[in-house]
């Protein structure tokens, strides 16, 4: 299915998350600065050529704020971007939480509270975060990492469904997809013409893309090289307005260290 394979970026890029407009194309990425994750916007046109690079889109929350040590895009939902917040514990390493910003007329970056419009619950005790956010039946729902433990330093999380009536008040609603904690790690989910893309880390193994189609689990041929031979991860769907091709975003190596990757069929 994918044939053609492009390294569009070939800084730190993490996350890649795409927001189609008339005649081009952002791409919200994500970057450490001293080890603290910032969201970068990347511009591109309809031949994903580089157009700009703005490093500091959002930057980390106020000291003390569920986002103060980190932020990371992770969906574009009608004019919203859904990301995820990083904060530090002391028993554990750290703790997520899921905000939202509204992109504006001059596609800057608004957060709309200074709070998550989601965090953990009886269902997700330890952490949140890497939402997919859509509709469905009249509601507006979303599919999260659910943090329910963790094994050492090592957070285990399934994806699991919230949804919101109003306003983007959320509650954990259902299981979304069940992993094996002590072996597995996933990634943000996406969801795209009703097949679901996202990346599982096996036990002694890399991460690696698969979807779901009717309730089976797919591991799609994806061609590798030096730059993503370690970590295909974290996959994006989209189409381009006025054309039939898919498109699907990834980072490489080292959680994006070695670039962007860009796959079409």
């Amino acid at each position: 299915m994918w044939k053609n394979k492009k390294l569009i970026y070939d800084k730190q890029g993490q996350l890649p998350t795409p927001f189609v407009k008339d005649s081009y194309i952002l791409i919200f990425y994500s970057w450490r600065k001293d080890g603290i994750s910032h969201i970068g916007k990347l511009k591109f046109d309809y031949n994903f050529s580089l157009l700009d690079d703005d490093p500091y889109a959002l930057l980390p929350g106020e000291r003390g704020s569920f986002d103060d040590s980190g932020v990371m895009p992770s969906c574009i939902f009608e004019n919203y971007l859904f990301y995820s917040g990083w904060h530090l514990r002391k028993s554990v390493p750290y703790s997520h939480a899921i905000g939202v910003c509204q992109i504006n007329e001059n596609e800057k970056l608004e957060r709309i509270y200074s709070g998550p419009v989601f965090s953990t619950n009886k269902n997700a005790p330890c952490l949140v975060n890497s939402p997919f956010v859509y509709s469905e039946d009249n509601k507006t729902k979303m599919i999260y990492c659910a943090g329910t433990h963790w094994d050492q330093d090592k957070p285990c999380y399934h994806l699991r469904i919230a949804t919101s009536s109003s306003n983007f008040n959320f509650i954990d609603d259902q299981e979304y997809f069940k992993t094996n904690c002590e072996n597995d790690a996933i990634s943000r989910c996406c969801i795209h013409d009703g097949i679901s893309y996202f990346s599982i880390k096996k036990l002694n193994s890399n991460y690696e893309i698969f979807s779901i189609n009717e309730n089976k689990l797919i591991k799609p041929f994806i061609p590798k090289n030096e730059l993503d031979q370690d970590m295909q991860c974290y996959p994006y769907l989209f189409q381009l307005n006025g054309r039939k091709e898919k498109y699907m975003l990834y980072n490489g190596n080292g959680y994006g260290s070695t670039g962007i990757f860009m796959l079409f069929n």
